[in-house]
């Protein structure tokens, strides 16, 4: 198994391999969704109605220093937060979980369990996932959802409706 996984590292597995580490890998994930004991911390409809039960489409990242990072396809780069405090990421050709919180407007995502695919040249797959974990306040205009980063450092966009 482990040179399985180093192939599917190097981009160098066959597809049975790769899709032997992706099912490993989503039982790991299930088994961390099963061994999480349950929180008072879980959200509810109140705090974040609009956020839950959505495909959120990331429509790219604005910095405070002006670089922008914009996705070519948004349908690679999704969140979904469900009404017990779990998230479920695409980032390119790799896929997530884990948890979050919100309190008010601010938001915590939890360090993400995500799949290693080697994702093709220019993907932004690792500043997506960088940014996620950045994110401290949302927002919602419309149907767009706002990630405000630490130390003010820049906005993830987010649409439910593909561009």
């Amino acid at each position: 198994m482990q040179r399985g996984l180093g192939l599917v590292m190097r981009g160098q597995a066959t597809e049975n391999e790769r899709r032997l580490a992706a099912g490993a890998v989503l039982i790991l994930l299930l088994a961390i969704h099963i061994a999480r004991p349950a929180t008072a911390d879980a959200v509810t409809p109140d705090q974040a109605g609009r956020l839950i039960g959505v495909t959120w489409y990331w429509l790219g990242t604005l910095m405070n220093d002006g670089a922008r990072f914009d996705p070519a396809d948004p349908r690679r780069y999704t969140v979904q937060f469900t009404s017990d405090g779990h998230v479920a990421v695409r980032a390119d050709c790799n896929r997530g979980a884990g948890t979050y919180t919100v309190s008010g407007q601010r938001i915590t995502i939890s360090p993400l369990a995500v799949t290693r695919a080697a994702c093709p040249p220019g993907s932004l797959d690792q500043r997506f996932l960088t940014n996620l974990g950045q994110a401290v306040i949302f927002s919602m205009r419309g149907d767009v959802l706002l990630l405000d980063l630490k130390f003010d450092s820049g906005t993830m966009r987010f649409s439910r409706h593909l561009p």
